[in-house]
């Protein structure tokens, strides 16, 4: 369906109460998912395409849950056609990459920043559409935003070899690979901007740096561990004050001044970066996306097992698990670990456990390349 005739999908309320229109329009959406999804068929369960973090398209529910969903949060960005929901059309996913030819049309010069257009191609994924943003921006799609105007802007007027965006990740990759601290480079920025023209558009600080990429949406989380790297202070272990292994505190004893608060500072942190947007990478990728199929489309000579999918075992957990295994697109990993000791016999006895997740959706010659395994 056209954009023009779904507007009202992304028109739901009106001066804070759900429109009229927007309603009846929604059964109209659930008549046609009930008549046209084969899950409806099946299950009696549809896709639900509200806008809440948790839904997305992702879960199976109840058509009366779907409703109220849409009606509380409205749908998702960009769902204008409903290929989740039976409808075949050409706006379906793999056609709703169209950013990159909206950043063609703000080339700089002579300059082809190819590298950051993908970058950014793969952060917004296949659902975005730049062409049918009927809404004002949520944080998130501004920061992606400003990173494709950045990614567009000469550095300075006239320049042809260097873009804000380009210049920013050269910067930040000297400072991780030097070592550079947070105030040597906020000199460095000083002094770039000293000596380039006025009209550059070179951030300020260190700050305004992360600010901009921070559209990347590469998440991290901070979690304080034991000293002696027993226990990580996490879930149900995360109010913990002290090891329950050890028994050392979880944090650095201080001082108390006088009618001061001090901040209490964790012996040790280890950095977590989150599976599920690397996960969501693959599908956000094109180099990768089309692959994700691979191991429920390819075919392989009988008897001969070119891939795990080929396997017994494979078809027994299909067999098991219908639901899971009635959607190609679904992700499956296979975990690898092997523990040994750090420092061999002579030093301190714990041993450490490297964790190995293989994303078996792809085909063999992927699979193990060691920037698709986390």
């Amino acid at each position: 369906m056209s954009s023009t005739s779904q507007y009202w999908m992304y028109n739901r309320l009106d001066n804070g109460f759900v429109r009229i229109e927007f309603a009846a329009k929604v059964k109209e959406f659930l008549a046609f998912a009930k008549q046209h999804c084969p899950t409806y068929q099946s299950e009696r369960k549809i896709r639900c395409p509200c806008n809440y973090k948790k839904c997305r398209l992702v879960p199976y529910t109840g058509v009366e849950t779907v409703e109220y969903h849409i009606c509380r949060y409205g749908f998702v960005s960009g769902y204008h056609c409903w290929y989740e929901h039976g409808e075949n059309g050409d706006e379906g996913p793999q056609n709703f990459y169209q950013m990159d030819n909206h950043i063609d049309d703000a080339d700089v010069g002579g300059f082809d920043p190819t590298t950051y257009r993908e970058m950014l191609h793969n952060v917004a994924g296949p659902s975005f559409n730049w062409n049918h943003v009927e809404e004002s921006p949520n944080p998130q799609a501004r920061q992606l935003y400003d990173m494709i105007e950045a990614s567009s802007e000469q550095l300075w007027s006239g320049c042809e070899t260097m873009t804000t965006l380009s210049a920013m990740a050269r910067l930040l990759a000297i400072k991780s690979e030097h070592h550079i601290s947070e105030r040597g480079y906020n000199e460095i920025i000083k002094f770039m901007k000293d000596c380039l023209p006025n009209d550059n558009s070179l951030v300020e600080n260190f700050y305004a740096t992360k600010r901009l990429m921070r559209g990347l949406g590469l998440p991290v989380e901070k979690i304080d561990c034991c000293e002696d790297q027993c226990m990580i202070y996490w879930g149900v272990d995360s109010e913990l004050t002290s090891c329950k292994l050890c028994g050392k505190s979880r944090y650095i004893a201080q001082r108390r001044g006088r009618g001061r608060n001090t901040k209490k500072c964790p012996c040790k942190k280890m950095y977590y970066f989150p599976l599920g947007p690397r996960l969501q990478r693959l599908y956000a990728s094109e180099s990768t996306a089309k692959h994700m199929r691979w191991h429920g489309e390819h075919s392989s000579p009988e008897d001969v097992m070119q891939h795990c999918s080929d396997s017994i075992a494979w078809r027994h957990f299909n067999d098991v698990n219908r639901d899971f295994a009635a959607e190609v697109r679904n992700v499956r990993l296979g975990l690898c670990t092997d523990g040994f000791q750090v420092f061999g016999i002579l030093g301190k006895s714990y041993s450490s456990r490297p964790v190995i997740l293989t994303p078996y959706n792809l085909p063999p010659s992927m699979c193990m390349k060691s920037s698709l395994c986390s």
